[in-house]
């Protein structure tokens, strides 16, 4: 710079920017082990950087070591580049002995920025060096400002995992990690000296932060204050132990919301996505107990629910209830965040979007809903290979395809390895159990199912497909009576989960077979009320019909049965995993029966 530079300085020039942190994973001992060979390699990734940069309509803003900032007129620009650039550091720098490895980690963020004369500054400088730093080995990490930027993509994954406090930055930064569609996806851990990423409620791979709020006493009667905490307590437990649904301790917050409020306030404050919140009044036959969900950021009430607990079995009956919330809380967030989902576009879905749009589809019950959550759930595992609740969800999904349409054998080994796969992701998570269990109900494997149910259960007691499934060994084991109180308590636990239809046609067949017709007519038409050409509650009800000896019922049923199924042979029931073939021949007595009703009444 001249001396007449230095007198009349160019006037300072703010514009919009996006701009790019790179920094080499392990530089420092690269540098202790061999400083020659790390300088030359630096040197040769600085030749590929600074081209690269070029190509996209960028410009190195400056470089020191190991480290790099880039600037680009738009955020796609600055996206392509760190995605291409992460592509070729995994093919042409992450080989050969750990000494001559580069990896790579990129952090992203746009705003305005200043130029001294070729020095900028900004805020967005700076969150892009502190997002760099809290990135993943060869990974990139982005800020909301560049997602909204690559809003339409159909070539970005864009992960949300929530909120990173920086230092300097006042306000915390919202996260994504970005990955191009069909690549391995990189996610952060939180080691030692790096910045603590709080986890998103936004999708199925990182959870979804519930806090339990303690219960108010409305009366603030002394003799309740300890159901007030037992509830509370009791429900933490619970939800705890759902993967889903991480929790949030709330009892360092040291005060009870007085209204709806006050607790949205409070669960701000924790960070969590949702709260349950419950007030306990004691009256004449108990204690009423009132409970309601709410979406912190949007005020919004996701359900709300009243118990009576009644008087002599107060503590049963306040397990029970428990065990009724636990069970209902998952459900009614899941429905939720599946419809949360699918308002966005397509294009803009990023794995725990996937995820969620894929379950709104599984829950339709319908060929093309299963065909398209199928096609989302694949597109999960696509950007994230491993990722252990698109395996979960594509078991599931194969699980209910596979017992609806009766399956192959070698579709229902398919779907084992699927779970298997998911329980050695996280062997603490209760569904991968549960889904071996149903693979293993499948493959006429009874026994070996209700290992794997039982852990299930004991990983996660308020799941109640777990308790279904249990019920559903019993039943084909011919311990029947044992079925009932299983299925029972499964209904309990979640009535509204889109799984009822199984749930209740494995009720009627219990209580046809217990010679209990009319409450096996009564569960069928239930169950054919959510699925109406559901063939197992069909034919169940065509049973329970003959055996009344109701000749209209069985002959309206009947025929209902051949006008959507017609080729209905012997061969469907002959499916059905009963240990005693003798059951597979009861049922079959009764559809014959019926037909040649039918066939007199014509």
């Amino acid at each position: 710079m001249t001396q007449s530079d230095k007198a009349n300085p160019r006037p300072l020039e703010c514009r919009f920017a996006c701009v790019a942190s790179l920094d080499v994973v392990g530089y420092s001992r690269m540098i202790g082990q061999n400083a020659a060979q790390a300088v030359e390699l630096i040197r040769a990734l600085r030749g590929d950087i600074s081209s690269r940069v070029a190509h996209c309509g960028g410009r190195l803003a400056g470089s020191a070591g190991d480290g790099y900032l880039a600037e680009f007129d738009s955020v796609p620009a600055a996206v392509s580049f760190a995605l291409d650039l992460q592509y070729t550091m995994r093919q042409l720098y992450n080989q050969g002995d750990s000494g001559s490895r580069l990896i790579m980690r990129i952090g992203l963020d746009c705003g305005e920025v200043i130029d001294d004369e070729g020095e900028l500054h900004g805020e967005c400088i700076n969150v892009a060096v502190r997002l760099q730093e809290a990135a993943p080995s060869g990974g990139i990490l982005g800020s909301a400002r560049i997602t909204q930027e690559l809003d339409g993509s159909e070539t970005v994954l864009s992960d949300p995992l929530g909120q990173l406090h920086l230092k300097n930055i006042p306000q915390p930064i919202t996260v994504f990690a970005l990955t191009r569609v069909g690549q391995p996806l990189a996610l952060p851990s939180a080691p030692e000296g790096r910045p603590e990423i709080l986890l998103a409620a936004t999708g199925f791979g990182h959870g979804l932060p519930i806090s339990v709020l303690p219960f108010r006493n409305v009366d603030e009667e002394s003799g309740i204050a300890h159901v007030c905490a037992g509830i509370r307590d009791e429900l933490v437990l619970h939800l705890s132990r759902s993967k889903l649904l991480p929790v949030i301790d709330s009892s360092s917050h040291g005060r009870i919301a007085e209204d709806d409020n006050d607790a949205l306030e409070i669960g701000r404050q924790l960070k969590a996505r949702y709260l349950l919140t419950g007030a306990v009044k004691s009256i004449e036959s108990g204690y009423s107990i009132a409970v309601r969900l709410l979406e912190t950021d949007t005020s919004y009430i996701v359900w709300s629910e009243k118990y009576i607990a009644e008087p002599g079995e107060v503590h049963h009956t306040l397990d029970d209830i428990v065990l009724r919330i636990a069970g209902t809380v998952g459900g009614q967030i899941e429905r939720h965040e599946s419809t949360r989902a699918r308002s966005r576009p397509i294009s803009r879905a990023s794995v725990n979007d996937l995820l969620w749009r894929g379950r709104w589809h599984m829950t339709r019950l319908t060929r093309d809903d299963s065909a398209e959550a199928k096609r989302c759930f694949e597109a999960a595992l696509r950007a994230d290979p491993e990722n252990p609740e698109a395996l979960i969800q594509l078991s599931n999904l194969e699980w209910i395809a596979t017992w609806v349409q009766r399956n192959s054998r070698s579709a229902i080994e398919e779907m084992r390895t699927l779970a298997y796969r998911a329980m050695q992701a996280n062997d603490q998570d209760a569904r991968a159990h549960l889904l071996v269990g149903c693979a293993h109900i499948l493959l006429r494997e009874v026994d070996e199912a209700v290992s794997y149910l039982e852990t299930s259960i004991r990983l996660n007691p308020s799941q109640a497909l777990s308790y279904a499934q249990l019920g559903s060994c019993h039943l084909l084991a011919g311990r029947t009576a044992l079925a009932l109180p299983q299925l029972e308590l499964s209904l309990r636990l979640n009535p509204d989960d889109y799984y009822v239809f199984y749930v209740l046609g494995e009720m009627a067949a219990a209580h046809c077979i217990l010679e209990n017709w009319d409450q096996a007519i009564d569960c069928a038409k239930k169950s054919m009320s959510y699925r109406p050409f559901y063939w197992h509650a069909r034919m169940t009800e065509i049973n329970a019909s003959v055996r009344a000896d109701n000749r209209p019922e069985a002959v309206r049923a009947v025929r209902a049965l051949y006008a959507r199924w017609p080729k209905f042979s012997r061969k469907f029931i002959e499916w059905l995993p009963y240990k005693d073939e003798k059951r597979i021949d009861y049922f079959y007595e009764g559809i014959l029966q019926a037909r040649q009703w039918a066939d007199e009444s014509a």
